[in-house]
């Protein structure tokens, strides 16, 4: 492969390919590629991952196509056991 990237001069394609190695692998141990968890948030599993992921695109094409929220708290898209907290804190201290 070495030989190969260097004769075609192909260093940014044959990284590409290693990442898709190491992506693939990674999947098939049934853990979230490191790609993907750089971008994204943190899961257990690929499993997990993807049902958040449908999950997730379900949600904002009912936002986009259905009707908006009249409020949305921004840092819980990002941090969903911030979301989780936020709702059980108060139903706790009633």
């Amino acid at each position: 492969m070495a030989n190969y990237c260097s004769h075609f001069n192909c260093s940014v394609g044959c990284m590409n390919i290693q990442n898709l190695r190491d992506a693939l692998d990674t999947m098939f141990d049934a853990k979230v590629p490191n790609l993907w968890r750089k971008v994204s948030w943190p899961s257990s599993s690929i499993g997990f991952w993807f049902t958040e992921l449908l999950e997730r695109n379900d949600q904002f094409s009912k936002w986009v196509f259905e009707d908006r929220p009249k409020c949305f708290w921004l840092t819980g898209f990002f941090n969903a056991q911030g979301i989780f907290l936020r709702v059980v804190y108060p139903l706790l201290m009633a």
